[in-house]
């Protein structure tokens, strides 16, 4: 976004948001009838989808003056085309008030979740075997294989089946390039894929997302491994840091691996 950002020393948080705004804008290029809306002020992508992560507003810097009528305008563009939103809250966004100015238009507060950062240039913490001969990882690269981790990503994060066949396209359009800036990781247990991961690279900024694992397979430290994976992966391609916004259950897995809490990410949902 022409005049959003500057070029060096980035705080972390802005590049959280600008890592997002890469991701749903890659998203959003893929996704038939999906629609971005990029400014200086705000971006959002609106798609047909009727799950509010599909449609799901960043980067705010919205002037006090005019800041109610454009949450307005956005409301009026998601009723026309009949689909909820998701509107993240960092604590770079303007109005500072904005998330009290989103509850006074009909959004509800969802989510917070710690956003962190990890260092890429100082010395990894070293993860241990898994200690299982029945485990293998590797990078999604295919499409029957893409479908298996869009259906694990769902049931793992206890999301609706939609959300999964949404995942689809976007899933197999990375899988065709897998040592790409976007990758899906996979881990497998006895031939069955039970944990997934993806990296996404931009401007430096190695993204992690996408960490979950099915619930007869968690503390087996599966989390913990493919977040690593992604992580070195992301190093060897040039990332000076590493991004990610964490559950509460994840947090003190990614506090094992060095992360650091470097602020918190609000999520508000319309209608409520």
């Amino acid at each position: 976004m022409p005049g959003r950002y500057g070029g060096a020393g980035l705080s972390s948080i802005v590049n959280i948001e600008r890592n997002l705004v890469y991701v749903f804008r890659e998203f959003a290029r893929i996704l038939p009838g999906a629609e971005v809306h990029e400014s200086d002020e705000l971006f959002w992508v609106l798609t047909p989808i009727r799950i509010a992560l599909f449609n799901s507003l960043f980067a705010a810097r919205l002037d006090p003056s005019s800041a109610d009528a454009a949450i307005e305008t956005v409301k009026a563009g998601a009723l026309a085309m009949g689909v909820p939103l998701l509107w993240w809250v960092l604590p770079d966004d303007r109005p500072a008030d904005l998330g009290r100015r989103l509850t006074a238009a009909g959004f509800r507060h969802v989510d917070a979740s710690p956003c962190m950062s990890l260092d890429l240039g100082s010395a990894l913490v070293e993860v241990g075997g898994l200690g299982d001969g029945g485990i293998t990882i590797a990078t999604i690269a295919n499409e029957a294989d893409a479908r298996v981790w869009s259906d694990v990503l769902g049931v793992a994060s206890g999301l609706p089946q939609a959300f999964s066949d949404a995942y689809v396209p976007f899933a197999v359009e990375v899988a065709q390039n897998p040592s790409g800036p976007l990758r899906n990781y996979g881990l497998w247990l006895d031939g069955d894929l039970v944990a997934t991961s993806s990296l996404a690279l931009n401007d430096g900024v190695a993204g992690i997302y996408n960490v979950a694992t099915l619930p007869h397979a968690r503390r087996k430290g599966f989390a913990t491994v493919l977040t690593a994976q992604a992580i070195r992966d992301g190093r060897e391609l040039g990332a000076s840091v590493a991004i990610l916004q964490s559950s509460k259950a994840g947090f003190g897995v990614y506090r094992s691996l060095g992360f650091e809490q470097v602020g918190e990410l609000h999520q508000f949902t319309w209608p409520a």
